[in-house]
């Protein structure tokens, strides 16, 4: 197996790297970001993007560790196995220091590592920098000068050094934390292998491999997840791990539907609305209505309403591992693709820059007709800003904390005008996404995409009718495009149909 060296004395196999980590892609480019010969300046700053949108992302822990029970039920291994892996991991026993040796989840000192080479060279050139300047002084000016000019500097300087310490300190934890995430999983799975009879050797590997092994040798992958699709690696280990526990476990399945439709009807049951299930649920947007691929609805009811008696639903996909694989209304792509499909990372920010596209949302970054040069600078750099950074509600004008603020300061709904809850942008920023679903608006809003649609239709036929008259296009183009848009008004009608039946 090739191998990585994390420092001058010692190496680890790539398996023991992904086993560290729980997207152990990007631990590995931290350490090869030492060997020049290995990763340029663009992999530096692809590494960093990646631990913004995962390690230091609130949302992503809360999704990891969901995702990681799911897996560990389909794996058979059961909860108290899950506490006597933790027992074990935090003991450091034998049990835990067997499943080490045979690379369940690899070594700590990639941990140390990552400190060396990334953290203390941070402060260690922020101190060279002062150290530097104070030299500077000395030999320009006199004792006198030099006394009140170190203290100034000292004086200016604590603060921030103890406010990068704090960053520093937070941010090891929060990486730490994802770590942790993985092996403590990763342990349980060991115990109970081990349990039922299984070698030190095959309970490490279905240890490590069972929450996503990352060691990755397919050429056509690390050059995608590399470049424009930085996360694709999750989803190429993710389906295949998903495919071949639900082959071995068919039952998995059944067991999941029968619990989402019993936690539905109990919701319902403690809960009731005065609207039937379907009907609310024909009032949602049509990406949240449907189910996920192990049976559940993509929005669970909770079995309470909002201060205005909507009823409330949470978003379980990204607790379901590959949970939006199917999914292909994300984003704003020429032609329907699933998520996992979808460019990102640092060069499809600067795409979107170039071009003048957010590609998620499809709007444009600065209006180029009104803005001035001033306001389109501002705009880019926002929109540089809020791209980079983590989402979270502690970050500073990140989409949480914007929406936070929103609450806070009392803003209302735009369409209802009923004010944003506080509650549920604070558990929403923490991966708990909860929204109350107002039916009669729900509708509202969508007769207005049905009948921005009949329009757009309408519109063409007419414009078609213009060319035939005009002798753009021969009879039989005019028909053949107008028996399109007929067979497209046809599908609008009977899906419209369905949307407002009985109501």
């Amino acid at each position: 197996m090739p191998e990585t060296k994390v420092s001058n004395t010692e190496t680890y196999t790539y398996g023991a790297l992904a086993g560290r980590f729980v997207r152990a892609e990007i631990w590995r480019d931290l350490n090869e970001l030492e060997n020049m010969n290995s990763r340029n300046w663009y992999q530096k700053v692809l590494t960093q993007w990646k631990l913004n949108k995962t390690a230091r992302s609130p949302v992503v822990h809360m999704n990891n560790v969901m995702s990681n029970m799911l897996l560990m039920d389909m794996a058979d291994v059961r909860m108290p196995d899950l506490i006597s892996g933790i027992a074990s991991y935090m003991r450091g026993d034998e049990h835990y220091q067997e499943a080490l040796e045979n690379g369940a989840f690899g070594s700590d000192m990639i941990a140390q590592e990552m400190k060396r080479n990334v953290l203390e060279p941070i402060l260690k050139e922020l101190h060279a920098d002062i150290k530097s300047d104070a030299q500077n002084i000395t030999r320009a000016s006199d004792p006198r000068a030099i006394r009140v000019l170190s203290a100034i500097a000292r004086a200016s300087w604590s603060p921030v050094k103890g406010a990068i310490k704090g960053g520093l300190w937070a941010d090891k934890k929060m990486t730490n934390l994802y770590q942790l995430e993985d092996e403590v999983f990763r342990m349980a799975t060991y115990v109970r292998r081990r349990s039922q009879g299984a070698t030190a050797r095959e309970a490490a590997i279905e240890a490590r491999d069972q929450f996503l092994n990352y060691d990755i040798h397919a050429p056509w992958i690390n050059a995608a997840r590399r470049s424009v699709l930085p996360f694709l690696s999750y989803t190429y280990r993710a389906i295949p791990k998903v495919a071949e526990s639900i082959t071995h476990r068919p039952w998995k399945l059944a067991k999941y539907a029968i619990i989402a439709q019993a936690v539905n009807a109990l919701a319902y049951e403690l809960a009731p609305s005065g609207d039937d299930e379907d009907k609310e649920r024909r009032s949602m947007r049509s990406q949240e209505q449907g189910r996920t691929w192990i049976g559940t609805p993509r929005m669970m009811r909770m079995p309470w309403l909002d201060q205005y008696l909507n009823p409330v639903f949470m978003d379980i996909r990204r607790w379901i591992p590959a949970g939006d694989v199917f999914d292909t209304n994300q984003g704003s792509s020429a032609v329907p693709i699933p998520s996992w499909l979808q460019f990102g990372g640092p060069l499809m920010i600067g795409a979107e820059v170039a071009l003048n596209k957010q590609a998620f949302t499809g709007k444009e970054i600065t209006n180029n007709l009104t803005d001035t040069n001033a306001e389109k600078a501002w705009e880019v750099g926002k929109h540089l800003y809020k791209s980079w950074i983590p989402s979270a509600a502690y970050i500073p004008f990140s989409w949480y904390w914007d929406k936070t603020d929103r609450a806070l300061s009392g803003a209302r709904e735009w369409g209802t005008g009923r004010p944003y809850s506080v509650k549920q942008a604070l558990v929403s920023s923490i991966g708990i996404k909860v929204k109350p679903q107002d039916v009669g608006m729900g509708f509202k809003w969508r007769a207005i995409e049905f009948n921005r649609v009949e329009r757009e239709l309408n519109f063409q036929a007419k414009r078609l009718g213009n060319d035939r008259l005009r002798g753009i296009i021969s009879k039989s183009e005019y028909e053949a495009a107008m028996a399109t848009i007929k067979r497209k008004n046809d599908h609008l009608r009977a899906e419209k149909a369905k949307v407002f039946k009985r109501h």
